[in-house]
């Protein structure tokens, strides 16, 4: 079963969660509160220990100055959650995209011997899994292998993948923006860039992975694989 309910969820509610935050993040009177709150530790001159220090102990000058670091603290984490916001996005719809070729694959077998066949894969079984395990546990193993293999490499090449086990075409609009997607996901995960995302960059990278999802699902559906769909999507 493709369950679209539950992997719609966390699409809905971890983009919330950073909204949320982002509101605490960009509140001036809020940070300003908690500015006057905070403490700090430095080197107590006469005993050489570390203490810590309410912000209030400062002058008013070193105050301003401490503020403006404490400041870009803040944004520094909210860059890199940001960030990591993406790639967490683009996660899902490795899951997701890995979760339709298993159904796939565990539906119609056959599929499966197809895409080894096209990519040249290996269809011999070890001999002690063909001994201990029965046909289903060997089914089940070879389609979360062949699954992950169908799921790597370039989101084009990925798509098109689909279509040729589902007979399902995703839109080349919708491929066109999870390609940049995966780049950025990409850049920020190989070569270790920081990018400053918007709040609607970021909110847009999960709505990206929604409509991937429901292409999915319409494609296990052609292949007549059972859809969970509790907010009727299809």
């Amino acid at each position: 079963m493709f369950d679209l309910g539950k992997a719609l969820g966390p699409l809905i509610f971890s983009p919330a969660t950073f909204g949320t935050l982002c509101d605490l993040l960009e509140d001036d009177d809020a940070l300003k509160v908690h500015f006057q709150k905070w403490q700090f530790k430095s080197l107590d001159e006469e005993s050489g220990e570390i203490i810590t220090r309410p912000v209030s102990s400062l002058s008013a000058a070193f105050q301003e100055r401490v503020e403006k670091n404490y400041r870009q603290e803040i944004s520094d984490a909210r860059l890199h959650y940001g960030t990591m916001m993406l790639v967490t996005a683009y996660t899902h719809l490795e899951d997701n995209v890995a979760t339709f070729f298993y159904e796939a694959f565990l539906k119609k077998p056959q599929l499966m011997i197809d895409y080894i066949r096209r990519g040249g894969g290996d269809l011999t079984i070890p001999m002690n899994v063909f001994v201990e395990k029965d046909k289903d546990e060997i089914l089940g193993q070879m389609a979360r292998e062949q699954s992950a293999k169908a799921t790597n490499g370039d989101i084009s090449k990925v798509c098109k993948r689909i279509k040729n086990v589902s007979g399902f075409s995703i839109s080349a609009d919708l491929q066109d923006r999870a390609s940049v997607l995966q780049k950025k996901r990409n850049d920020i995960v190989h070569e270790a860039k920081m990018m400053v995302l918007s709040r609607e960059e970021i909110i847009n990278s999960f709505e990206i992975v929604r409509e991937m999802l429901v292409s999915l699902a319409r494609a296990a559906q052609s292949l007549g694989i059972e859809i969970d769909d509790p907010a009727h999507l299809l």
